[in-house]
């Protein structure tokens, strides 16, 4: 066993010591993500989620295509709409759905046919 202290100058965890967090939010079920892509102009993610009873889809871009829109000094954009429960048959009723279990599941089909395209 060594003695050295780590980089902080705190000891090393023994096997005994649960190991550190990794800052990683764990999944939630209630959560989809659309669109998640990186390349060299930039990162893009898009997601649709639960909150209450309201959906709430979110975006967050980050990158070359950032300061393209919005000029020099700003490379991160984020966004989110929120569809109250009240005006989700509308939401349906706008892409041509009556009825659905899950809007998340809904509005990743229409992403997905979108995409396909």
């Amino acid at each position: 066993m060594t003695t050295e202290m780590g980089p902080d100058g705190a000891p090393p965890p023994t096997s005994a010591e649960p190991p550190l967090a990794t800052g990683r939010t764990p999944r939630r079920p209630d959560r989809v993500v659309l669109q998640a892509d990186v390349d060299a102009d930039g990162r893009r993610n898009l997601s649709v989620a639960r909150e209450g009873d309201d959906v709430v889809i979110r975006g967050h871009d980050l990158g070359p295509v950032v300061t393209r829109a919005w000029g020099s000094g700003t490379s991160e954009y984020e966004w989110a709409w929120r569809i109250p429960a009240a005006s989700l048959p509308a939401l349906l009723a706008a892409l041509d759905y009556t009825t659905v279990d899950s809007v998340q599941a809904l509005l990743a089909r229409r992403a997905r046919m979108k995409l396909a395209r």
